[in-house]
């Protein structure tokens, strides 16, 4: 969440921008854009099937989207790959129409997999993943990340 706010921070919280694709998108954040997105993030909206059915859709939709220079494993997770870069293109988006969509889907399939009580390994790869194409936008934007508090 704090590279998000820090990215979108940058931009002056711009409500209008172009959006990630849509292609693959899972059908609950058509379904939670259509609602204006009064439903808070906590609430899932229509569309959110299982956890693992959702954590499925929600990895195609993110593997579609990502450039074709990142490379994913067989289970649609990304490596984190230092050593090869280019261009963001459709991540490079900013506003209510960018990453804000890719975060409720995260906490929607974490209520799912919670109600179930199931861990699914791959919600914490694909939120690490997320964390990391921020810091990398966050860094080629010029924008100093803050270094952690310690105690």
């Amino acid at each position: 969440m704090e590279h998000w706010f820090l990215l979108e921070s940058s931009f002056g919280f711009s409500k209008r921008g172009k959006g990630l694709p849509t292609a693959s998108r899972p059908a609950a954040v058509g379904n939670w854009i259509k609602s204006y997105r009064n439903e808070r993030t906590d609430n899932i909206p229509k569309g959110v099937g299982g956890w693992k059915g959702f954590g499925t859709e929600l990895l195609q939709w993110w593997r579609t989207m990502n450039p074709a220079w990142r490379t994913p494993s067989p289970d649609g997770t990304f490596y984190h790959s230092t050593e090869e870069r280019g261009d963001w293109g459709a991540l490079d988006v900013q506003g209510a129409n960018g990453f804000l969509s890719v975060l409720g889907c995260l906490i929607w399939w974490h209520q799912r997999a919670a109600e179930a009580s199931m861990i699914d390994d791959r919600w914490f790869i694909m939120n690490q993943d997320l964390d990391w194409v921020l810091k990398e936008q966050l860094k080629e934007k010029g924008i100093t990340l803050k270094k952690p508090c310690t105690d």
